[in-house]
């Protein structure tokens, strides 16, 4: 894939830019990995591990893919979040949404 390499079905690896100029790329390559509207996705885990770069448009898109599979009995799991993407979601209060009770 172009932003994100799957190395299994339902683990996305995220690129280091994970910015506004890769948002659409995200969130389509998170679409697929999700499959059908309305359909269970299961457990989609995204390995952050390597991540430099993260922007708030990133974030949105996560936290949407995040709602979006909860509401269809699926679950998106941030795994290994670099310091870089950790800081970001902390700056912005996102850690229970994006993290859980990590």
């Amino acid at each position: 894939m172009k932003i994100l390499g799957k190395s299994k079905k339902g683990v996305l690896v995220a690129p280091e830019e994970m910015t506004i100029l890769r948002a659409a790329e995200l969130a389509s390559d998170l679409l697929e990995v999700f499959g059908e509207p309305g359909g269970n996705p299961g457990r989609v885990v995204l390995k952050a591990d390597d991540v430099a770069h993260v922007d708030t448009a990133a974030l949105q898109i996560l936290v949407s893919a995040g709602r979006s599979a909860r509401e269809r009995g699926g679950e998106l799991v941030i795994q290994d979040p670099s310091p870089v993407f950790r800081e970001t979601v902390e700056q912005l209060g996102l850690e229970k949404v994006l993290f859980g009770s990590r």
